[in-house]
């Protein structure tokens, strides 16, 4: 290694000026490559059902879809609804990237309506938002080009304008949480490297054995970060958004450690008084494998991420894996030849070993005395843990984001016009085998959201029998009640003005009937009795007849309609004839005549 120090050192240093110059840059690569941060539909039945009421309503990407707040100071004036109209036509006409527009302030159907303006339009008129399906899965390539293209039409229609526009929602909010990622970076890096920097002055009390490790880290870094850009370019690692982030905290981390075991070593062999050479050679035999131990149980514990559902956690794995496994390699090459070229000139050398004797009489004092620092140790750490129970763990990501964030913006916006989560709520997706627009299905329906309503958490529910998330005032049992008794009034005025007059005849028919008993004998009403069954079998005959001769009297059907009421009357002739032999046994002089009995108005 020293013969060729000079060339180790030179061959890792091509490397990574030829990985990050020959591939794209990893950020570059993790946005056109990335994987979808969140779970598949296997995975996650929420997501799956969200898909499937996309597709059941024509609204394809609702599980990712943005939502373009507009406000302004003078409202919903001519100029605002020529932009917002402009903004709609761009967006259908963006088919590549615009999988659905929702558009409610424009809807014909909706203009009239002031339920369904009240959900897209605030009470003070200032705000108004519009809703629009992205294509893609949620936080994959596709959805970033697709949210970036409805960003850039945004930012045009209303260029100028006193009218603001902010775009939100779930595509929103992972846009802007990856920007963010990516922009702090470069300030996580930095900061790391000054605090580290630090420690190791403080500890090696060398600028340059303090710079060793941050070299090594650097290399590493530039190397692992050209590689995984590369693999992931040609597909045969996955990559995420956060790829980079993780790879670079590990591998800091692990660069460093390895450095900090050999340098030791290799000053302990110094001390020892071994020569250079020698306490070089020493240290990289015996501390390479316990470096490779490390640095491979850590290497496999990421691959290991490969195992898991969810593909955002998947991707991350390899990354750093391949980062610790670069780490590994360049600590056991390129220090060792930096250390050997650093020696010739008197750097990298041990100093004073001032806190020998300090952890020396520290791990004196822990053997002798191991019961008063295992209980100091055991109340740091029960201090330190007693904060868990206080911990508050939120899933609300725009809390993470920074204010000046497009997503928080036009969340602000939202939360200031319209009621808490109306705009972006919970959806409970209910199927069934058979068709729901009927009543019971309806009753159903309404019943589970008033159930629903009652829960603790639950604000409103908006649903297909509460379209502004109250109870309709047609459906409530008070008003059913109310509407049965004035249809009752109604109907029984119509049937007292139409039973009225055939009263009246009845009792006209009953004096008629009365004053024939009395003119009638005895003889004509035994005539008319005898010839009473005889009348009602001609009736019958004449019926059957009829019958067979049906199609004829199809083709005659005044004729029918009368021979068919005549032979109907039968059973009311005979009734008739009953009632007038029941009034020949009467006396001849009734003290009461039935139509004096008889009367409808009483």
């Amino acid at each position: 290694m020293a013969k060729h120090a000079k060339l180790v050192v030179l061959a890792w240093l091509a490397v990574g000026v030829l990985v990050n110059t020959a591939w794209p840059q990893l950020e570059r690569v993790a946005n056109e490559h990335s994987v979808s941060p969140l779970p598949t539909g296997e995975v996650s039945p929420a997501l799956a059902s969200m898909k499937e009421m996309g597709k059941a309503f024509g609204r394809p990407g609702i599980d990712n879809a943005v939502i373009i707040v507009m406000h302004g100071d003078k409202g919903f004036d001519a100029d605002a609804q020529a932009r917002y109209s402009a903004l709609i036509e761009r967006l259908r006409g963006n088919t590549e990237y615009v999988t659905f527009v929702q558009d409610q302030l424009g809807d014909p159907r909706m203009r009239n309506n002031p339920v369904a303006r009240k959900q897209v339009l605030s009470e003070d008129g200032t705000t108004w938002y519009a809703m629009a399906g992205l294509a893609g899965d949620l936080g994959t390539p596709l959805a970033q080009r697709a949210f970036r293209s409805v960003d850039d039409l945004v930012k045009q229609t209303f260029a100028g304008s006193a009218t603001t526009a902010n775009i939100t929602g779930a595509a929103g909010t992972v846009t802007d949480m990856g920007n963010a990622a990516l922009g702090d970076l470069p300030k996580i890096g930095a900061v790391t490297v000054v605090v580290i920097g630090l420690i190791l002055l403080l500890v090696f009390r060398s600028w340059f054995t303090a710079m060793l490790p941050l070299l090594v880290m650097g290399v590493s870094l530039l190397i692992a970060r050209g590689v995984i850009a590369g693999l992931a370019e040609r597909g045969l690692v996955p990559v995420s958004s956060v790829s980079a982030g993780l790879m670079m905290a590990v591998l800091m981390g692990a660069s460093v450690n390895y450095t900090v075991f050999l340098v030791s070593r290799y000053h302990e062999r110094i001390r020892a008084g071994e020569a250079l050479p020698d306490a070089l050679a020493h240290a990289c035999g015996s501390m390479t494998r316990v470096i490779l131990a490390t640095a491979a149980t850590v290497a496999i514990a990421n691959i290991a991420q490969l195992t898991a559902r969810l593909a955002f956690l998947a991707a991350a794995g390899p990354a750093v894996s391949m980062g610790v496994i670069v780490a590994f390699f360049v600590v056991t090459t390129m220090l060792p030849a930096t250390l050997s070229l650093a020696a010739k000139r008197g750097l990298g050398l041990p100093g004073s070993d001032r806190v020998d004797v300090y952890w020396r009489r520290m791990g004196v004092n822990i053997v002798r005395h191991p019961w008063p620092f295992f209980g100091v140790a055991t109340v740091i750490l029960l201090a330190a843990a007693s904060f868990v129970p206080f911990m508050r763990p939120s899933f609300d990501i725009s809390k993470v984001l920074p204010e000046s964030a497009q997503s928080n913006q036009g969340m602000r916006t939202l939360n200031a016009h319209f009621p808490a989560n109306s705009i972006m709520p919970q959806y409970l997706l209910v199927q069934a085998s058979s068709d729901l627009r009927n009543p019971r299905a309806l009753a159903d329906l309404d019943q589970m959201a008033e159930r629903i309503s009652q829960l603790k958490g639950v604000g409103k529910v908006v649903g297909i029998t509460r379209p502004d998330g109250n109870k309709l005032t047609q459906a409530t049992l008070a008003w059913q009640i109310g509407y049965m008794g004035t249809q009752i009034d109604k109907t029984s005025g119509q049937v007292n003005a139409d039973l009225r007059p055939q009263l009246e005849r009845m009792s006209k028919l009953a004096d008629v009937m009365s004053a024939m008993t009395n003119e009638l004998g005895d003889g004509d009403l035994a005539r008319l009795q005898q010839m009473m069954p005889q009348t009602l079998a001609m009736a019958k005959e004449l019926e059957g007849q009829l019958d067979r001769y049906q199609s004829l009297i199809s083709q005659m059907g005044t004729v029918a309609g009368m021979v068919d009421q005549l032979a109907k009357m039968g059973p009311s002739v005979e009734a008739t004839f009953t009632a007038l032999d029941a009034g020949r046994r009467w006396p001849r002089r009734w003290p009461n005549p039935p139509s004096a009995r008889y009367n409808p108005t009483a």
